[in-house]
């Protein structure tokens, strides 16, 4: 007898049903494991199972009426097993079910097909088919009596799932929900090969008993984009021995599998025929009362192939136009009229007779996919026509059976869709008249309808351009070309102008054909044109003319850079988001819109949150915290006495306080009204980067106020606001990232790099689940609302919705490219936001796997340059994973170099200048060759970003510095690596001394170490900085060390006697860069308060000029061997700076490609005021405020 078996046994037995941990206790106790193995399998505290065991055994010593424990379970319960009869264990069996219907349709009402449901279950059942198809017209019955079979047999099966193919999923993404599903959400480092994941698959259709329905085969079948995955599958069950079976519901049978069938083997399908006279009748009972002969019923059915939905359709027609009688409506009949072969032909029939707008909401109902209200219709339908007008076409439609109607539920009005087979059949013509009105240039629905809507949810339009802008495309292309396609569109739009036909979707539908063609659309001239449901995110619309077009409903890229915090207002209609680009944006949930924009001049916003009255904005940045009016914008009040970075802030459950993580390792909490420090809390021995208040109801019970704070120190801490005292949590093995509150206050959650999540019981300190499941760094964990469910995000790039009641993955939300800074639940329960450092914010339906809406921002600071040995290129390294080489005389920009997968901290040229090294977010170096541009090799070792490279003279050796806290020598030829140690925290700069015998590096643990190169010892640490230490230089004799910190300070070093000898305030902000002249008179600074500092240093500092011309922090300087300086920002350009003698200062800018750059909006309609000025920012022009401005 197997675990599950047994469990079976129990489960029947015992007198309440067992939890679903005490379930699992059972089995793995089963299997003789000791408690120790248990809890690390599970994820518990080993006391806590003990004491889930010993309650186990209870309730079973209640149900066998005798003693029962782990050591005499196998004993007990093989005698109670022979007592049982065969069938209280099949019964019991059938108790162990896991389903997911997904959106399979109610079949509570069914005639007829006892036949094929007979047939069906014996092939299924007794002979174990692993594979069964139902083919069938459209409209014959086939996803019913899938259904229908599923309900009936489905205690035969340990695992139902049910899965729609309608809108064609990516086959690896079906793949993923399958495995997912069938491993309770346990595999979570799934294969990124289509044979692993098959593979995978397998397996478990090996290991248990399970039904997978795939409905609405025919889709995939017809779509060459995944035709080929689905097919593999397909073979890959049928051929493949398993003890499972899938069945699917297709109108054609998919060619791999017709060769695998045979009536005594496990490959066999069903083709369904017309239901008999018995069932229509039933069904037109349904309709209403009609009246006819015997012969008249069997010559309806007959004509109409038994076919339910022809039939369906037909019953609407008699009843309204032949008053019930089916005698009267067979009179009109043709006598010669063919027997029904397929729905189409009827659907064609009944359309040709349809009114324009009757057909043109048919059109509508199958662009838009899913059903929608009637408001959304009447806003998509062009010329705008009456609410009354509408609903009399819609009932029309109703009573001819071609669309149907939702019912409404207390949150949604009622909305309208189409069946599968008349959408399909509505879909297909729509695409073949519109290739037919652009080959002729003949346009009308292509003008009155969009192909995509930009402001559809993200998965709506993904499945638009799959199944409608793709086919399209594909028509167009092969009957024509690509550049042929291209000037068709370009006459097109020329005669929209010249016939002032500018009004409608073609200039949209043109733009979106062309952004998914990546065409080049550099000089195109889309002048006075209507631009609607344009979906521009994301493409580059560089010289393009725009001169007075109208942008109704166009959704464009956005500004905000990399986001590091999201926030729900309570009523959940506003989102506030915290950028690297030091800008807080306010959006409206519903669409998207922008409605406030907030500018901090202290750097990164690292955390924002909503008052509980929602009427303010609490924001942390470096050494700033400050409070917003979400009305006005404005900066009400700012809390001061901060020295370092503030990573997190949190009110009040009353709205009174406000309390911050930082740097400093201290957690403030502040009097929102006086703006009084009421606590400064310490204990914690790194960075405290999490701070959460309990909830109201729990913050004033008898414990007193709570405030919970997570640590680098790898800590959880609870402090009572009253009295002072704090509660230490039981350490994680690494850093916390974040915390938060259940609703209920009873439980903290926690989020770590050591990759699990910690459930703490706030009453006793201990910890009662670990959670494991992400494959990399938690970065970000919250509770819904409703306290039903957690969210993570991780390094994985996934975000993940947990059962934390049973410690269950419920859902893997997929989509983001780089790691997940930031998760939050709306008040509303079901919708989730998160951001990502890919520059994105996603609006998830926790429910399902669904993104509803992506924010998409475009921020493309500069972080590093480097010039190059003789001085005539520079290399650049960006936010956008791109490093960019620059022509320092003509400013051109010579081409780039792709393959890091994060941002890029840090280049650094060979002395020969053949190679270039590259130093990045994503803890690897890189190595290109300069002349092909071509990556020659990558070095992996370091745990963390890498800050910074930098070769040794004779470029045997490349040092390397990062967060990590090591410093790592390289061997170029051997690519071997020796790692130095020594710093307790990141290593952000490293610099040589010019004869390579000497390295510096600077910390975030304040000091600066001294390294012998020769012999790889530290020589000397340098003390005295009071913040973390962001730059270092030393001087070209050898003599001196300057070095920079984040409190803005600069100090210089003896580096003999490792004495400070002058420290100056040098930035107003942390210090960024250091770097000294080709003379070694003078040395460069530059900060986060954007500007660039020249300091002559002998005999002493002193500033000799102050660099103006960056809008954002200054990044990183560099000097060639002639004295040209550059300078790189986050304001995305490269700034060259030219010494011509002390009174002679030129500078040229080099500007990183922008998305809109040079793109004419003069006069453009559509546009809010916020998108105009992110359109500029992202470098499109106005030739009304050039022109003003020269008139200045």
């Amino acid at each position: 007898m197997n675990s599950e078996e047994a469990l079976a046994i129990v489960q029947t037995l015992a007198e309440e049903p067992l939890s679903k941990l005490q379930a699992s206790v059972f089995c793995y106790a089963w299997e003789e494991q000791p408690y120790q193995e248990i809890a690390k399998q599970l994820g518990y505290e080993v006391g806590y199972l003990k004491q889930t065991g010993s309650q186990l055994w209870q309730v079973l010593s209640r149900a066998f009426g005798e003693k029962v424990s782990k050591s005499n379970v196998q004993l007990v319960l093989k005698r109670k097993a022979r007592e049982l009869t065969d069938e209280c264990v099949g019964n019991s069996v059938q108790s162990l079910k896991y389903d997911d219907w997904g959106n399979a349709p109610d079949v509570s009402v069914f005639y007829g097909r006892s036949a094929e449901l007979a047939t069906l279950e014996q092939w299924i059942i007794r002979d174990r088919c692993r594979w069964v198809g139902l083919y069938g017209m459209g409209g014959i019955g086939k996803t019913c009596l899938a259904v229908k079979l599923a309900r009936e047999i489905q205690s035969n099966f340990e695992y139902i799932i049910w899965r729609s193919l309608r809108n064609a999923p990516p086959i690896l993404d079906l793949l993923a929900d399958l495995i997912q599903f069938l491993s309770q959400q346990r595999e979570t480092d799934l294969p990124n090969t289509l044979d692993g994941c098959i593979l995978q698959l397998l397996q478990y259709l090996r290991a248990h008993r399970c039904l997978l329905i795939l409905d609405n085969g025919e889709t995939i079948l017809r779509s060459p984009s995944t035709d080929e995955g689905y097919t593999q599958l397909f073979k890959s069950i049928a051929q493949t021995h398993h003890q499972s079976t899938l069945v699917l519901t297709s109108r054609e049978k998919p060619n791999s599998i017709a060769l695998e069938e045979g009536e005594n083997l496990p490959v066999r399908s069903l083709r369904l025929s017309g239901l008999n006279e018995s069932a229509i009748k039933k069904i037109f009972e349904t309709k209403g009362s009609f009246t006819a002969s015997h012969p008249e019923w069997k010559l309806l059915v007959h004509h109409y192939a038994g076919n339910p939905l022809a039939l369906k359709i037909v019953a609407a027609g008699i009843q309204n136009f032949f008053d019930c009688s089916i005698s009267n409506f067979l009179e009109v009949l043709p006598q010669a009229a063919i027997v029904f072969g397929d729905i189409r032909d009827l659907l064609a029939s009944q359309i040709h007779y349809l009114p324009e707008l009757e057909l043109q909401i048919l059109y509508w109902l199958a662009i838009n996919r899913e059903p929608v209200t009637l408001s959304e219709l009447k806003t998509d339908i062009i010329p705008q026509i009456t609410l009354g007008e509408l609903l009399d076409a819609i009932a029309a439609l109703e009573r001819k059976c071609l669309i149907d109607k939702i019912a409404p539920t207390p949150i949604e009005n009622s909305r309208f869709t189409l069946q599968p087979v008349v959408m399909e059949y509505i879909g297909d013509r729509f695409i073949h008249q519109i290739c037919e009105e652009i080959t002729h240039k003949n346009l009308h629905l292509f003008n009155s309808h969009t192909l995509i809507k930009a402001t559809a949810k993200d998965y709506i339009r993904e499945t638009q351009k799959c199944l409608i802008l793709q086919p399209i495309i594909d028509k167009l292309i092969n009957n024509s070309s690509k550049a042929k396609l291209e000037t068709k569109f370009q006459q097109i739009l020329c005669e929209l102008r010249e016939t002032q036909q500018v009004t409608g979707y073609a200039g949209g539908n043109i733009l979106n054909i062309l952004c998914y063609l990546q065409t080049d659309l550099s000089g195109w001239d889309f002048s006075q044109i209507s631009i609607w449901q344009a979906y521009l995110c994301c493409s580059n619309l560089q010289q393009v003319n725009f001169t007075s077009a109208n942008f109704a409903k166009s959704v464009f890229t956005d500004t905000f850079s990399q986001v590091l915090s999201v926030a729900f207002s309570p009523d959940g209609k506003l989102l506030a988001t915290g950028d690297v680009n030091h800008e807080i944006h306010v959006w409206q949930v519903t669409d998207g819109k922008q409605v406030l924009t907030c500018k901090v001049d202290a750097g990164w916003l690292w955390c924002v949150a909503f008052s509980p009255n929602g009427r303010h904005l609490a924001s942390s940045a470096n050494c700033t915290v400050n409070l917003w009016d979400v009305q006005t914008g404005e900066c009400i009040k700012s809390f001061p006495g901060y020295t370092d970075r503030v990573f997190s802030v949190a009110f009040s459950p009353d709205g009174r306080m406000l309390a911050s993580g930082s740097e400093d390792r201290l957690v403030r909490v502040w009097d929102i009204k006086t703006g009084e420090l009421l606590h400064t809390f310490a204990g914690h021995t790194d960075e405290v980067r999490s701070v959460a208040f309990a909830p109201q109801h729990y913050a004033h019970s008898r414990h007193g106020g709570l405030l919970a704070s997570g640590s680098f120190d790898g800590t959880v801490r609870v402090w009572n606001i009253d009295t002072g005292e704090c509660l230490k949590l039981a350490e994680h093995q690494q850093k916390v990232w974040s915390i938060a509150f259940s609703p209920d206050g009873s439980i903290i959650a926690s989020g770590s790099s050591d990759r699990t999540i910690k459930l703490w019981d706030i009453r006793t300190g201990t910890s009662i689940k670990t959670m494991t499941a992400h494959s990399q760094q938690i970065r970000t964990v919250a509770f819904s609302s409703d306290g039903r469910t957690l969210a993570s995000g991780s390094d994985d790039q996934s975000v993940r919705i947990w059962n934390y009641h049973t410690g269950e993955v419920l859902r893997v939300l997929k989509g983001h490219t780089s790691w997940i800074s930031t998760v939050a639940f709306s008040p509303n329960n079901y919708l989730l936001a998160s951001s990502s450092e890919d520059r994105s914010v996603r609006l998830w339906d926790s429910r399902n796997n669904f993104c509803l809406k992506t924010l998409q921002g475009h921020s493309n600071g500069v972080w590093c340059v480097a010039f190059s040995p003789d001085g005539t290129q520079l290399a650049s390294g960006s936010q956008d994973r791109l490093i960019r080489l620059w022509d320092t005389t003509t400013g051109k920009h010579l081409g780039s170099l792709q393959g890091h997968t994060s941002w890029i901290w840090s280049v650094a040229f060979h002395p020969e200048g053949n190679i270039l090294a590259s130093g990045s977010e994503d803890r690897t170096i890189r190595l290109w060759d300069t002349q092909t541009r071509q990556h020659l090799t990558t070095l992996k070792g370091h745990a963390d970003a890498v800050f910074a490279v930098i070769f040794s003279p004779d470029g045997k050796t490349l040092f390397s510095g990062s967060l990590d806290g090591t410093i790592r020598l390289w061997n170029i030829q051997q690519q071997t690596c020796h790692p130095w140690q020594g710093h307790r925290g990141g290593v952000w700069s490293i610099a040589l001394s010019v004869d390579g015998t000497l390295l510096a590096s600077g910390s975030q643990d304040q000091t600066i170490k001294l390294w012998d190169v020769q012999t790889g010892c530290c020589i000397k640490t340098l003390s005295g900085h009071t913040s973390w230490i962001r730059a270092c230089a030393i001087s070209r004799d050898r003599l001196y060390l300057v070095s920079g910190s984040a409190d803005g300070v600069i100090k210089v070093w003896q580096i003999e006697t490792g004495q400070c000898i002058q420290t100056l305030q040098a930035h107003q902000g942390p210090v960024l860069s250091i770097v000294f002249d080709p003379s070694g008179k003078n040395f460069a600074t530059c900060g986060t308060d954007a500007v660039i500092k020249l300091w002559q240093w002998q005999p002493t500092c002193t500033i000799s000029k102050t660099l103006h011309g960056h809008s954002k922090w200054v990044r990183f300087l560099a000097y060639n061997s002639e004295g040209l300086l550059a300078s790189c920002s986050q304001d995305e350009t490269i700034k060259l700076w030219n010494f011509n003698g002390n009174r002679h200062l030129t500078h040229k800018t080099l500007q990183v490609p922008r998305p809109y750059e040079g793109m004419n909006i003069t006069d453009a309609q559509g546009l809010t005021a916020a998108t105009t000025t992110t359109l500029k920012i992202l470098g499109a022009i106005d030739s009304n405020n050039i022109a003003a401005s020269n008139f200045c």
